[in-house]
């Protein structure tokens, strides 16, 4: 027993009778239960010794650790589970289980059995979803470093394609129009690749990879790079998957013999599909083949942009014409690497890079310029003829009015936003042809002249909109800045562009088919935020106060 003085930990070794063996009832192994520093707030582990002949199965991972709880973070009850039950019960369940007793339902954690691979810190191989038939149990792969990476850094690449040993092909990993033209200017290199029937255990990852393919013992080059095709379970009870551990073994010389010793170092594999990155948020994969130009990429709309394009949006548009400014960064989705650049090229290429298979386009150009930058206004017009939704996070009148009137002419949906001085509140809305009777100017009507409280229902007036709380103090505008600006933070600014890709996003989704499993829809379409006591000037809770868009009678841009 270890008293815990140099570890910090206290460990016991048990020798467990094994009387459920058949063949030889007599037979025992030696378990280590290993009690954490913060017993009994969180469990202790039992893991076999290795060399045991504790037979193998899914409860018994790479580690040599005895998978007991289904979830050790909220299934364990330190005032209740003890050692001895565990060991009376739960171990017996997995040597049932191990031994092929279906009985047996025996919990087990999440975690697959690749979770307990000790991976190299800072490696990573992306693969494809690529279904290799059973038959098929060796091949080769191409593979590409990391394109940001240093042409020193090993570990990083994205396997691009996948063959068998014949060299016919299996598959191939599509990222996107940026990630593919920068995987063929990256250093292109040939792995192999065998299946295993279980997670390699032991000091020597590539032993029973190379009894099945003994020419795996040689290698092809300096960096030799082994792909293993393991099997483990899809879901707790729900059939089995294929998964990826890759071994990278290079040669270095022993620092005091001076011989060569191979050296192994273990790699995760990230899958990179469609399954993958809809898995955490389903309702959204109707907008991946959606395209959206945003105009505005300022402190609402850049994080707006943002939010669109973590959620899977298919294209993004960017239009501006300002350059990141020191005065930007306090609320603005990117630092100091980016002044001096435009702000709609430089959100549109962080964000294509960071969120394949995203495409992005940054157009600078301002809007209203009597002519000015052609190019971009020819960009512009084209990106408008092609977007399924126009955003509109300006928050200038003007343009607010120009752009809904370009989104009627194109059928498509138009969304606003804006954040009113200090941050303490804004306002989003949106108007869809053949769906809402109002407009943009409707909105300003409505927030001008409120009727009276009570006889909005009664007159059959529009309901009146209670305009966002506002600071009252001057704009600012620091040095070096070309236009006067509002005040405000940009945590009380995200409160707007967050419900502004919300409303984006279920707007998107109107035309789903009904009964898909995608964003559900707003039952408004006007939404003002209150963030800030007017009386008080304090900060409070965000409340949003909805509104549905109704044709305000004194505004002239309707046909009657």
């Amino acid at each position: 027993m270890d008293d815990g003085r140099e570890t910090g930990l206290v460990c016991l070794q048990i020798v467990y009778p094994d009387t459920g063996d058949t063949e030889d009832p007599s037979r025992t192994h030696t378990l280590i239960a290993t009690f954490p520093q913060e017993y009994p707030d969180f469990p202790f582990e039992i893991s076999v010794l290795p060399g045991s002949n504790f037979p193998p199965g899914p409860h018994l991972n790479p580690a040599g650790n005895l998978c007991l709880l289904t979830d050790p973070g909220n299934n364990w009850d330190g005032s209740r589970d003890i050692l001895a039950a565990f060991l009376q019960h739960r171990v017996r369940e997995i040597l049932r289980l191990h031994r092929g007793d279906k009985t047996v339902t025996a919990a087990q954690e999440g975690l697959r059995q690749t979770g307990y691979v000790s991976y190299a810190p800072g490696t990573a191989m992306l693969v494809g979803d690529w279904a290799i038939p059973a038959e098929i149990d060796r091949g080769t792969f191409l593979w590409r470093h990391f394109p940001l990476d240093s042409p020193h850094r090993h570990g990083r690449g994205v396997v691009t394609e996948i063959r068998t040993e014949s060299g016919d092909p299996l598959g191939q990993l599509i990222m996107g129009k940026k990630w593919d033209s920068m995987l063929q200017d990256s250093r292109k290199t040939t792995g192999r690749w065998v299946r295993l029937p279980s997670i390699p255990r032991g000091l020597d990852p590539l032993a029973e990879a190379c009894s099945i393919w003994p020419e795996l013992r040689n290698m092809t080059g300096a960096n030799d790079l082994i792909g293993l095709l393991i099997p483990e379970e899809k879901e707790k009870g729900g059939g089995t998957i294929d998964n990826w551990v890759f071994c990278l073994r290079t040669f270095m010389i022993h620092p005091q013999r001076g011989n060569l010793l191979a050296k192994h170092t273990l790699i995760r594999a990230e899958q990179f599909s469609n399954e993958t990155k809809w898995a955490r948020a389903p309702r959204a994969t109707h907008i991946a083949n959606k395209k959206a130009l945003i105009i505005g990429l300022g402190a609402i709309g850049a994080p707006l942009a943002w939010q669109l394009a973590r959620s899977g949006i298919g294209e993004l548009l960017c239009v501006d014409y300002d350059s990141v400014q020191i005065g930007n960064l306090p609320r603005w989705l990117y630092g100091m690497p980016e002044i001096g650049e435009n702000k709609a090229a430089c959100i549109a290429a962080n964000l294509q890079l960071n969120y394949p298979p995203l495409f992005a386009e940054g157009i600078e150009y301002q809007i209203g310029t009597a002519g000015k930058n052609k190019t971009g206004n020819q960009r512009f017009q084209a990106a408008l003829d092609n977007a399924d939704i126009l955003v509109d996070a300006t928050g200038q009148i003007a343009v607010n009015r120009h752009l809904e009137k370009l989104a009627r002419q194109r059928s498509i949906p138009y969304v606003w936003a804006y954040g009113s001085n200090g941050g303490w509140g804004g306002v989003i809305g949106r108007s869809v042809p053949g769906c809402t009777a109002g407009c943009y100017d409707c909105v300003q009507w409505r927030m001008l002249e409120p009727t009276a409280q009570g006889q909005e229902e009664a007159s059959g007036a529009p309901i009146s909109i209670r305009p966002p709380p506002a600071e009252d103090l001057p704009d600012v505008q620091p040095v070096g800045c070309f236009n006067p600006t509002f005040r405000g933070t940009g945590f009380d600014m995200d409160q707007v562009s967050q419900m502004a890709a919300r409303l984006v996003v279920a707007t998107l989704c109107k035309d789903t088919p009904q009964g898909s499993d995608c964003y559900p829809d707003f039952p408004w379409d006007v939404a003002v935020l209150s963030q800030w006591d007017s009386q008080s000037g304090l900060p409070t809770v965000p409340t949003w106060a909805t509104y549905t868009l109704d044709r305000h009678p004194k505004c002239p841009w309707h046909d009657d």
